[in-house]
Parts: structure tokens; C-alpha cells; sequence
């Protein structure tokens, strides 16, 4: 079977959109294996599109995959307590409120989430400490302004 972009987006077209309602009062659940496939599925169409661009044959890193799906799984608790907390300090959806909800999550939960994604991705990778360094001080001036 051919592996491409177009065929991803067939699959994922396919995915039912009244699931949402069918999970009742497991919203945690829901959003926790819906980060873990989308991100699955991101990695697997940035991989495609990186070797499309390099023109090589397509094979795909499964583990990569996989410490991608997991990072996921296991922060997604976190984004969803977040989201929560927010929502119960900042009441309302008003165009302030969503500019100060934006605020706090970009100044006071990006940087956790990011340290705590990048450690977990390095773990689940089997990359070193000194790699996980040069990462984070990379992407941590480009990323969080420093």
C-alpha cells in the first residue's frame, strides 16, 4: 500500500465527528488520545514531506513515531488540567479573555510544556543528556526568546 499525504487525509476524513459526543464524561480521555494520534499522524506527514523533499525512499522512523505518540499521551493530561484551570479563573469568551488566557498559556505554561516535551521526546528516544541540552538551548532562544 502507497503511503501518501493525500491518502492520510482520506483516513482521517473518515474519522467520525460525532465521536466527540459519544465520550460523555471521559472529555480527559478524549483529549488525551486525540493529542497522542494527531500527533502521530503529524509526525508521520512531516516524515513523508521531509523525505519527499530529499527525494529518498520513503521509510518512516517508527521510533520517532512512537516517542511522539507517547510524549503526547502522557502531557495531554496537563494541557487538559490547564485548559480547565483557565477556564475557571478566567470566565467568559470574550475577545480580552481569550487574549489573556493566550497570555498565561504563553507565559506561564509553554515554557514547562516544552522543557517537559523535549525531556520526554530525549528519554523515549534513548538520546543523551548532552543532546537534550543542545536541543532545549537551540530551541529554547528561538522558542521562548531568551
Amino acid at each position: 500500500m502507497k503511503l501518501t499525504i493525500v491518502s492520510l487525509i482520506k483516513q482521517v476524513r473518515q474519522f467520525p465527528v460525532n465521536t466527540r459526543f459519544k465520550c460523555g464524561r471521559s472529555w480527559l480521555l478524549y483529549n488525551v488520545f486525540l493529542c497522542g494520534g494527531f500527533s502521530v499522524l503529524a509526525d508521520v506527514i512531516s516524515q513523508c514531506l521531509e523525505q519527499k523533499a530529499s527525494k529518498g525512499k520513503l521509510s518512516l522512523e517508527g521510533r520517532r513515531t512512537a516517542a511522539f505518540g507517547c510524549t503526547s499521551l502522557l502531557l495531554a493530561p496537563s494541557v487538559h488540567y490547564w485548559y480547565l484551570l483557565l477556564d475557571r479563573i478566567l470566565l467568559g469568551n470574550t475577545g480580552s479573555i481569550l487574549l489573556r488566557k493566550l497570555f498565561y498559556d504563553a507565559v506561564i505554561f509553554s515554557p514547562f510544556y516544552i522543557a517537559a516535551f523535549y525531556a520526554l521526546q530525549n528519554k523515549l528516544e534513548g538520546d543523551s543528556q548532552e543532546s537534550f541540552l543542545k536541543k532545549t538551548e537551540f530551541n529554547g532562544n528561538t522558542t521562548l526568546g531568551q
